[in-house]
């Protein structure tokens, strides 16, 4: 189960491994601190910002473009 950063905590012979359930940045033997974990969860979330900030700016263009059209 994922932690609150989204990275899965691995047993492999007393050694815990993180890998994030996101992406496949970290290769299986990669051990983060908590810090580390935090900084490559902001960047997931500022890529997830963009993506929603982009539909929302091509929507309201697709409106304005409609409301011209409409106006005549």
């Amino acid at each position: 189960m994922p932690d609150k950063y989204g990275f899965e905590h691995l047993a492999q012979r007393g050694d815990i491994f993180h890998r994030c359930v996101e992406c496949d940045e970290f290769p299986f033997g990669t051990r983060l601190t908590e810090k580390e974990r935090e900084r490559h969860h902001r960047q997931h979330a500022r890529a997830l910002e963009r993506e929603r900030e982009k539909k929302r700016m091509a929507a309201l263009r697709l409106a304005r473009q409609a409301k011209r059209e409409y106006r005549g």
